[in-house]
This record gives structure tokens, sequence and C-alpha cells, in this order.
């Protein structure tokens, strides 16, 4: 059984965490800085722009400063809300849907779903490393925007579902996410990985809505 090539793609984002260490707020949210910059200067992420209220004139600031938000937890919100956008642009890459290449069905909104909750746990892995206290409301941020955004407001909107029909498919999301994730971590101390990984994926990515494998 060989990879499917969907795993390079979530290795390439894997990758791009690498650099999350001791402020893993600003290593992350750092990668999606893009090439161009706006002739203001305005800032791309959410952590730059709490970065650049924090050094305003004090009478500007200092407001802001007392409500808390300035503190740990504001920025590791941020940024948490800056890598939901990394994972959603990662799970977007059309070589993860090409036929001649990752080949995940696009048509199928529970595949598209499937792909991006395999970015937040690439997220999830790379965090292990630290303390939880530097990367607690990091991470819970994401995972409200994941269900709040990528689930129950893609269902409602983008595929039509009725507010309850759409609470009650969110719940076998979250359900498949889980069992996807849990899953993987098995994988992960498999030895060798690639080839429990690849079928951790087959099963819950690959798999039509009957269980029938892909060819």
């Amino acid at each position: 059984l060989t990879c499917p090539r969907s795993m390079v793609a979530a290795t390439s984002a894997a990758r791009a965490f690498r650099a999350v260490r001791a402020r893993p707020l600003l290593a992350a949210a750092r990668q999606l800085r893009t090439t161009q910059s706006s002739a203001a200067g305005a800032p791309v992420t959410m952590v730059e722009r709490l970065e650049q209220m924090s050094v305003l004139p004090w009478h500007r600031s200092g407001p802001m400063r007392l409500a808390g938000m300035f503190s740990e937890k504001q920025f590791q919100c941020a940024a948490g809300e800056d890598l939901h956008r990394l994972c959603v642009k990662r799970a977007s890459d059309s070589s993860i849907y090409a036929p001649t290449m990752g080949a995940v069905d696009e048509e199928r909104f529970f595949a598209r779903f499937q792909v991006k909750g395999l970015h937040c746990w690439l997220v999830h892995v790379r965090l292990r490393e630290m303390a939880r206290s530097k990367c607690e409301h990091l991470f819970n941020e994401l995972m409200e925007r994941l269900w709040e955004y990528d689930a129950m407001r893609d269902i409602v909107e983008h595929e039509g579902l009725e507010l309850l029909q759409a609470l009650k498919y969110q719940k076998e999301l979250q359900l498949s996410w889980h069992g996807l994730v849990q899953s993987l971590d098995i994988a992960l101390q498999s030895e060798p990985p690639r080839e429990a990984m690849a079928e951790v994926l087959l099963r819950n990515v690959y798999a039509g809505p009957d269980g029938d494998l892909p060819p």
C-alpha cells in the first residue's frame, strides 16, 4: 500500500510549523505573510495587527491594554485565527484534489472537511512539543473556527441544509474527525508510520459514503 499523494501536501504543511517554538503565535502567523505589502504598510495577520496596536501612543493603546487586549491569551487567539486561515489555504491546494495527484473527491463536502481537519491535526502534533499554557488558547481558537466556519457555516450556506439538519451533520463530522485524529495518533507511533497513516487516510478521507474504497 502506497501513501496517497495528499500526504505530500500534508507533509509540506507540517514543515510550516517546525519554526513553532517559544512564541508559536508569532512564528506560525508569519507563515501567512505575502510578498507584496500595501503602501500604507497594513498588517497581514491578526497577530501583526495586535502588535501594531500595542505600540500606538499611550493615549490610544492604554485603554486597550487595561482591557487585556494585548494579553498572552489574546495573542494566542489571534494566532489561532491566523493558523485557521493557513490550514484552509493549505487544504485548498489543487494538487490534493487533482486526479493524477492527491485524487481526493473535491465534490464531496465530507472529504474537503476531513482534509481541513487533517491540517488542524498537524498543527496539534507540532504544538504538543510545547507547554500547554503556551498554546492552549491558540488551539482552542483554531478548532472553534473549524467547527464554526468550515463545518456549520459551510453546511448551511454552501450545502443548503436547514439549521436542525446542519446541527445533526455537524455532530457526525465531529465524531468522524475525532475518529480520524485518534487513528492518526496511533498510526504515527507505528513502524513504519507511512503505511499506517496511508491506511487511515484511505478509510477516513477517500472512502465513499458507503465505506467503499477507491480502486
